[in-house]
């Protein structure tokens, strides 16, 4: 198989049919109720990040040695915190920032062991959870605002393929499929949310796709050539569009004040694009 039909294959392909099996089996238990079962969101995204990262990098160790390997056990843990997903505000805070806090600290282990001082290191972490954090305050404040239909599902197409896009435009041709797949397994719930329209599974899609598109654009900023504004453009457009959608969507029709949510999210995607088209490095052929 070719290099390009492995990346198709393993980065749209596997991860959506993965998510979309899921789904389906989920939906089929319930057999029409819509009160249950939105846990399977959580593990329809996380199943097929899984199964497109061990397909086209081979199964990564435990304990992990590279940052991408830690993000495929981070993705798992954070797939099955989404299916405990509670109730309570407080544990929910707690638990994205403990999440984000070993994702970050694991990822970044080998520059906050060797390179970075201990200011540096607090420093960073700091810096880089506040944006993850606000990426995931953001993207659950929209989905509460669409907890119906495929309006989410395509909130995080936009802001996984700006991530995709702009890894892929500064080198990171792998980070940029794992990105890829995971923003194939949110097409596969956009699908599902149509048929089953009633099924309000959509706030579990978040913690697996935060936790891999956040550490997959970390790793690009520190180990490839992604540029940081592409970050934080990322991290911040979910939050701005629920502010402008809160400031301004009132006074329009449902639909249109939801296609504003996707409109500016798509803004800072494509800004985050324009970046990383910007400040293309020069071809590299490890493909890192």
């Amino acid at each position: 198989m070719s290099l390009v039909l492995a990346q198709l294959f393993w980065g749209a392909l596997v991860p959506s049919v993965i998510a979309a099996a899921v789904l389906a089996a989920a939906a089929l238990f319930l057999r029409g109720r819509h009160e249950g079962g939105a846990w399977a969101g959580s593990i329809a995204v996380g199943a097929g990040f899984l199964a497109a990262q061990a397909g086209f990098q081979g199964m990564p160790p435990f304990p992990a040695v590279q940052a991408t390997q830690w993000a495929f056990w981070m993705v798992g843990v954070a797939a099955l915190a989404g299916v405990l997903w509670p109730a309570q505000a407080w544990l929910r805070w707690t638990l994205r920032v403990g999440l984000i806090a070993l994702a970050l600290s694991l990822g970044l282990r080998s520059l906050v062991v060797h390179q970075w001082t201990a200011g540096q290191s607090a420093l960073w972490l700091s810096a880089l959870g506040l944006l993850m954090l606000l990426f995931w305050s953001g993207l659950s404040a929209n989905a509460s605002a669409l907890d119906r239909g495929a309006w989410f599902p395509i909130v995080l197409q936009v802001s996984g393929a700006g991530a995709a896009l702009s890894l892929v435009l500064t080198g990171s041709a792998v980070l940029g499929v794992l990105a890829g797949a995971a923003t194939a397994t949110c097409g596969a719930a956009m699908v599902a949310a149509l048929i089953w329209r009633q099924w309000a599974f959509q706030r579990y899609l978040v913690a697996p796709f935060v936790v891999a598109i956040g550490m997959l654009s970390v790793s690009g900023k520190f180990f490839s050539d992604t540029p940081a504004a592409c970050g934080v453009l990322l991290a911040l457009g979910p939050i701005a569009a629920d502010v402008v959608a809160r400031q301004w969507g009132g006074r329009w029709p449902e639909g249109r004040a939801k296609l504003l949510r996707i409109g500016v999210v798509a803004a800072f995607s494509l800004a985050a694009v324009v970046v990383a088209a910007i400040n293309q490095p020069e071809s590299d052929p490890s493909g890192y």
